[in-house]
This record gives structure tokens, sequence and C-alpha cells, in this order.
């Protein structure tokens, strides 16, 4: 995704003194290699991270089509509504979000993690990167944007700028709504506007 786009709005329609811009972090990813077969993205479209990440074992869902012709990568990309995945129960050892949580309401979010959790097989892991938004209440923005420095397992780097109208969000807010639905913790991260969650379904 570039800039704004996945919120709606274009670049060039976007006034920047309205914007919250975070500083880069940088996030590294961890080698899936060990997950044996495929791994599910959910909002895959834009830069397609986890398509770059897993090649041909990425099957990429999301629900825009132009942010997928937007990605490219060796995933398998389909047009799917992550709320109402088309896959049988227990399909895939894996399942990502990057940065893709951030853009649904927590209503959503918690439609998605209960049909994730449905299409993971028991011992599947579910990983979610996303952003940490404290705004100062004397900060008067309407959009953040989170940018982000990629480092691959190989070595590669990668970028990615995600933004969206403000909201108030950590690493407990998801953490809540997977525990939820039944997901156990295996290792949590929280930088400064970013955070990593690995979980499990038992």
């Amino acid at each position: 995704m570039n800039e704004m786009n996945r919120g709606g709005r274009q670049p060039s329609e976007i006034n920047w003194d309205e914007v919250l811009v975070f500083p880069m972090e940088e996030i590294k990813l961890p080698p899936l290699e060990k997950r044996s077969g495929w791994i599910l993205d959910i909002g895959a479209g834009g830069e397609g991270i986890i398509g770059l990440l897993g090649g041909t074992r990425v099957v990429g869902v999301d629900k825009s089509r132009t942010e997928l012709e937007e990605t490219s990568d060796d995933s398998l990309r389909i047009v799917m509504d992550a709320r109402d995945l088309g896959f049988l129960d227990g399909t895939f050892e894996t399942a990502t979000l990057f940065y893709s949580l951030m853009y649904m309401s927590l209503e959503t979010v918690d439609n998605v993690l209960e049909e994730v959790k449905r299409v993971l097989k028991p011992g599947g892991e579910l990983y979610i990167w996303d952003a940490i938004v404290e705004v100062p209440p004397e900060v008067d923005k309407k959009y953040f944007l989170v940018q982000v420095s990629v480092v691959f397992p190989d070595g590669r780097l990668g970028e990615g700028r995600y933004g969206m109208d403000i909201r108030r969000q950590g690493i407990e807010t998801f953490k809540e709504i997977a525990q939820h639905h039944g997901f156990v913790v295996l290792n949590e991260e929280a930088k400064e506007h970013s955070f990593f969650l690995r979980l499990r379904k038992e």
C-alpha cells in the first residue's frame, strides 16, 4: 500500500498538515521455512510483504482487487473478504496479518480473527504486525502514517507506509480479541509505534 491509498484517499488528495507522521521503525521478519504447508496472508495487497517473504507458499487475500493488482510477488492472490473466508476448516498451518488490522473496525477484527481461527489447523500459528497509535491530547490531526523498514531473513530490505484516520490502538487492543477466540500468545514485542504478536490455535 502506498501512503494512505488503502484508507480510500489518494496521496494527492491529502492535506499533509493534518497527518501525524511517525518515524521509521525497523521490522525484522522471522523465517517461515520451519512452518509447513500454505501461509494465509490477510490484506495481501500493496507491497505484498508476506508474499515476498513466503513466495509460492502464500495465499494472499484482499477485498480490493486494485490493491492485489499493485502487488508483485509469487503468491497466489485472491479477491476475498476476510470476514467470510472461502476455505475449508483447518486448511492452513500459518496465517499472517501485516499492517491490515488497522484498516478494520474492531467488530471486523473480531470477525476476521474468528474466521482465521476456523481455517487454521490445530496448533497453527498466527503472526500479526501492526501499528501502535498513541496520540497526545494536544495533537490535532485527522490521520496517522506509520513507516516501516523491513528486513527479510535473507538480508533483503523493503519498506512500507501505512496510513489511516486517527484512532488509538496498541498491542492490547488486538491481543484481547485474539485471546477471546482462544488463541494463545507465544510471543509479543512492542516498540514505540509498532508491535508483533505470535499466536497459536490450540
